[in-house]
């Protein structure tokens, strides 16, 4: 490799650096300037802004957790009012068998999604629910009938308004 395109390479991984640090720190900038409620959920706020909506449909940020070999793994969103929210899950290889409930704060549970097996070839599973009330989603990965294999499983849950 020649000596100019090295240094090339090292100014764009340097510039690529500043930027990734500079992204980073306007977040903190940003989050002491705006309320969390005005500012865009891209920049760590809880505003649903256009940009948060196209960025979950098309470039979505998926929490990943890891389901032990025979065992049960649960994740929980808590709605803190009525209101419509999205979720979405898929399993990276493999398959797994999950299901969604609902839970209100007055106690009741509602099945939202039947325990069903999904498989890395399917993709997102995605689906909505009307949360009447207040209350806790959770979609629990039920890994209990494999007994060699780890799975790695991702899940998303946002609200719509």
């Amino acid at each position: 490799m020649r000596e100019d395109s090295r240094v090339w390479m090292r100014w764009i991984w340097t510039g690529i650096s500043y930027l990734l640090i500079v992204l980073t720190n306007v977040q903190k900038f940003l989050s002491k300037l705006v309320k969390p409620e005005h500012l865009p959920m891209v920049y760590g706020g809880k505003d649903m802004s256009p940009l948060d909506k196209w960025m979950i449909q098309y470039a979505p940020r998926f929490n990943d957790v890891t389901v032990s070999a025979g065992r049960k793994q649960s994740v929980t969103f808590h709605v803190t009012k009525a209101q419509e929210i999205v979720w979405q899950a898929r399993v990276k290889s493999r398959d797994i068998q999950f299901s969604v409930k609902f839970s209100s704060a007055a106690g009741t549970e509602a099945i939202v999604e039947t325990c069903k097996k999904i498989s890395a070839s399917d993709g997102a599973v995605v689906s909505k629910f009307s949360a009447p009330n207040e209350g806790t989603l959770s979609i629990e990965f039920d890994n209990s009938y494999s007994r060699w294999y780890s799975k790695q499983c991702q899940y998303l849950f946002y609200k719509t308004d």
